[in-house]
């Protein structure tokens, strides 16, 4: 099972694994994109890829990307903060939380972790 998201919906995302893993439902993948409230990934989720940008605006938690919170040691965990690639930032520019989805380079690496 692949599970994708994006803001909030990153984090309805943690939360819809959170709840299959508590029915014993494996998740393979767990794709997100700016989750802004550190969602935990829980130990039904074989991969979860989080691409996020810390921001200044990050004391509103709406307008923020973060790491994910707690992982379990069976999660396979990739996480790329945009800030800390020097390309990444280069090429995404100054996009806002509301426009990273935009970019080709983001929906080209998201598109690189589909089965």
């Amino acid at each position: 099972m692949l599970i994708i998201g994006y803001s909030l919906g990153a984090e309805a995302a943690a939360l819809l694994a959170q709840g299959l893993g508590e029915e014993g439902i494996r998740v393979d993948r767990l794709l997100l994109i700016e989750p802004f409230n550190a969602p935990e990934i829980t130990s039904n989720v074989d991969y979860c890829f989080n691409i996020y940008e810390p921001r200044s605006t990050d004391r509103w938690t709406a307008f923020r990307g973060t790491s994910v919170g707690e992982v379990s040691a069976r999660t396979t965990l990739v996480q790329i903060n945009i800030d800390e690639h020097c390309d990444l930032n280069k090429q995404v520019g100054d996009l806002n939380h509301f426009q990273i989805a935009n970019s080709p380079l983001i929906q080209d690496l998201v598109v690189s972790q589909l089965p």
